[in-house]
Parts: C-alpha cells; structure tokens; sequence
C-alpha cells in the first residue's frame, strides 16, 4: 500500500510471485526431513535461489534510484510478511506438539478464527494508513481529497478485482473437484502474470503502434506527447488504459540504460521461474473427485489483491516419500478372520482349504519372504462345562483335526 505506488507496475504485477520464498524454503526442510524424493527437493532448492535472485535483482534496480531504500525494503519485508499465510500447509509435516495442537484448535472454530483474522487485517491497515499519512507530513483531508477521475478509476479497479477474483476462486474450486487439476488449476494460474505482462503490453503497443505508422515516431516521444482526458465520459476501460500507459511511460523514463531493463526482466523472469519451481507438486497431486473444499485447501480464505498466487500456494502440500533399495526386505502381513458356529467337519474343512488357498504358494514350500498370512478363527460357543470345568467343545475338536488334515 505504501512502497508498490513506487514501483513500476510490471515490476508490482511479478512482485506477488515472491510471496512464495517461505514456502519454498519450508518445502526443502520438509522434504529433507522426511526424506522426500530428490528432484522435489532440488526443484525446491532452485525456487529459493530464483525467488532470492528475484529480489537481489530487484533491489539492485530500485536501489539506483535515490531515496528508494526504505520503499526496496518495505516491499520485501512484507512480502516475506505476506508468505506467512500458508504456515499451515507445512506445519504439520515437523510433527510438533505446539503446530499440531494450534491446528487441531484452529479448524475446531475455523469461522470464529477467520472473523478474527479479517478483524486484525482491517486494523493493521488502517494503523499503517494512518501512520504512513502522519509520517510523510500529510493531511488527513488528503485521504478522501481525490477528483472525480481517480475515484472513478479506483472503484472500477475494485469492482472488477472483486468480481473476478471471486470467479477466479471458484473456478478453480470446481476445477480441483472434477479432477481436472493440471489443465484447467496449475497451468491458468501458473500462467496468470505473464498473461498480465502481455496484456498490458500489448494495451501500450497497440496504440502507439497506430500512431507510428502515420507519424513514425518513437516511443519517447509518444510518452512526452500522451495526455488522458480526464472524464468519466471516456468509458472504464479507456480510464484504465490510460492510467497504465501513463505509469508506464513515467517509470520507463528512468530507466536510461540497458542495465536497468536488463535488472528488471532478471527480476521479473526470476521470481515467475520460483513460483512455477515452488508450486510444481501440484502437477503430481492426487486428489479425489468430488472433494470436500477443506481437503483440497488448507485455508477456507483466499487474498484477492493475489489470486492465482494465492490459490496455488494454498493447495495442500503432499510429500512423495523416496522409494527404498530394501523394499524387498520388508515384510507385509495380511490378518485372514472367519467366524464359525456349530459347523459341520465338511464345511470346516471347505473354510480351512480357502484360507490357504489364499496364499499362492503352500506355507512349507514359500521361496519369498515378502508377504506374512496371519489367519484367525473366531468361535462362537466354543466351549463347554464339564465336571465344573471348562473345556473345548466338540466342535473347537473337530477344527483343530481339520487343520491338521488340510495343513499336514
């Protein structure tokens, strides 16, 4: 709110890719601790060092500039602030006591806690506001002192982020529900931002391309020669697309050399390789048709201001364990119940030979040792009293002669 006005708006449009630097980070502890397979690991580790170079290049650019160092961090810092949303989607794989019982807690009143959280978040906005009007030296009146123009601009570009980012959701909701996770969630959202980028490149270009082919002009020249027509006759779209292209002139005149172009598409190419590597489990999740909302996320919210990178890093996080040499050594037992009540020695012995007949290979005559058969038989009115003592019956007497036939 306070240091993106000062960035370019390519720069603020990738910018929210790097909210995924924790869980990158996250998702190679977790991975090393549970000892995960090792390309997710790896493609991890390469998240961290694109989002981590994302904003050393960043930080460079802007740092050229004067008076940017306090905006430069702010953006970071609370950028990091911001990846702290999707604390939960890890917590639980370090087994801590403290993590797992806040969770546990946490969907218990899951309602209450987001009202709570909403609460907090209109609070910690409005104390920032009015700190940051206080601090600059401004007047409170300055808040709501805008002309018609920007007001107009304002609550059409709120208008429309809320619409879409509400269909955006769901969507992508729907999506995940009918098992189309790869083509219809993970490659729209993945490709959300540079779809942005091209839009409004091509919003700038197109015109000016108009124009030079009649006067053959630069685009220098282009931007010293755009005026807007501040009316709200004009329409919401063409407001819109002449705020962008004035932003985009402005911020493109500081950028002198090839330096600053090339620390900009550094940054920007960065921090989308890091949110595409960070994000990349989805591409292998297993999710079942028809899921409830709450298996699929991990928090019922979602931010607007960021969607698609919202969504992505909200999907529930799934470590793919490494497959062991030793898997042969392992032993796996398989338990076989039956019940029995006063059956004949022939139906007795029809039960005994299935069971055995189970295991393909005779239990005197296994070569493997991979798999265990474990049978129980389950008698009911198996005993009897007997000169004030209790013993087996004649029909617990007729199984034990019927497995000694069938297995001996």
């Amino acid at each position: 709110m306070i240091s993106m006005p000062r960035f370019d708006i390519l720069t603020n449009v990738m910018l929210l890719n790097g909210i995924a630097t924790l869980s990158a980070i996250l998702q190679v502890v977790a991975n090393a601790v549970a000892h995960g397979k090792r390309q997710f690991i790896a493609t991890s580790l390469a998240a961290v060092v694109f989002l981590i170079a994302g904003f050393c290049f960043f930080a460079v650019n802007y740092l050229r500039k004067q008076n940017m160092a306090l905006f430069v961090g702010l953006a970071i810092g609370g950028t990091f602030l911001v990846s702290l949303n999707w604390w939960e989607n890890y917590a639980m794989l370090f087994r801590i006591v403290f993590f797992q019982n806040t969770i546990r807690d946490i969907k218990r009143s899951h309602n209450f806690v987001n009202i709570v959280a909403s609460l907090v978040r209109i609070i910690v906005t409005f104390t920032v506001l009015g700190a940051y009007v206080k601090l600059s030296g401004q007047e409170w009146s300055s808040v709501l002192s805008v002309n018609s123009f920007t007001e107009t601009l304002v609550l059409s570009l709120f208008a429309i982020q809320v619409l879409s980012s509400a269909l955006c959701r769901y969507m992508a909701v729907v999506a995940c529900k009918m098992h189309a996770v790869r083509r219809s969630f993970l490659i729209p959202m993945i490709f959300t931002s540079p779809a942005t980028l091209g839009a409004f490149a091509l919003a700038v270009w197109i015109p000016f391309w108009n124009i030079n082919q009649e006067n053959k002009t630069i685009f220098a020249d282009y931007c010293d020669t755009f005026v807007i027509m501040e009316s709200p006759g004009l329409g919401i779209m063409r407001l819109i697309l002449s705020d962008l292209t004035r932003d985009l002139c402005h911020q493109m005149s500081y950028e002198e050399s090839s330096v600053g172009f090339g620390l900009l598409g550094s940054s920007l190419v960065s921090w989308w390789l890091g949110l595409v590597l960070c994000t990349l489990y989805i591409w292998f999740l297993n999710t079942e048709r028809i899921a409830r909302t709450k298996d699929l996320f991990v928090r019922n919210l979602y931010e607007a201001a960021f969607i698609d990178q919202s969504m992505l890093l909200n999907s529930k996080f799934e470590i793919v364990l490494q497959p062991r040499h030793n898997r042969e050594k392992e032993k796996v037992t398989i338990y076989l119940c039956a019940t029995m009540w006063h059956e004949t020695a022939d139906e007795m012995m029809k039960m005994i030979i299935s069971m055995f007949r189970l295991d393909k290979f005779r239990p005197k005559k296994n070569q493997f040792n991979d798999v265990v058969f474990e049978s129980h038989i389950y008698f009911d009115d198996a005993f009897l009293t007997k000169d004030n003592k209790r013993c087996v019956n004649e029909y617990a007497v007729t199984l034990v002669e019927v497995i000694r036939q069938v297995y001996v």
